[in-house]
């Protein structure tokens, strides 16, 4: 058996800190076909000059914009460590594998908060969070 607290098998990247900043939640009374919701997601960095420390923000917005029946914004935020030897591995490190450290929360965040009465759960399917962000800067 292999011991995990060997320093080869530890990430160079570490979630030090998560917690939600945002949840807004509304609906109508009314029934809404999920369907029609439309579903986006944005994130913002803020790295360390040495690229050994990053706050990042994964935010999701969900509505419908048709009949307004449904809004729900959740902003999560990691403070994330890399202690990798190269600056550009820490850089890439950090912009690329904690919007993936996040995703999983968000996504359970966004069916908790819509498992409510008369309300099918939104689920957001397992996908590659990043491929999303590939054309943004």
């Amino acid at each position: 058996m292999n011991n995990l607290t060997n320093p080869k098998y530890q990430s160079s990247v570490n979630l030090e800190r998560m917690y939600f900043k945002k949840i807004i939640f509304s609906r109508a009374d009314n029934h809404f076909d999920s369907a029609e919701l439309q579903i986006g997601f944005n994130r913002e960095y803020k790295l360390s000059d040495d690229c050994s420390k990053a706050s990042v923000s994964l935010s999701c917005v969900v509505h419908d914009p048709q009949k307004d029946i449904l809004n729900l914004e959740i902003n999560i935020v990691g403070n994330f460590s890399c202690n990798a030897e190269d600056y550009t591995d820490r850089k890439t490190l950090l912009t690329k594998n904690t919007i993936a450290i996040l995703f999983p929360y968000l996504r359970s965040q966004v069916s908790l908060v819509t498992t409510q009465p008369d309300m099918t759960p939104i689920v957001i399917p397992p996908m590659n969070i990043e491929s999303i962000f590939e054309d943004c800067p």
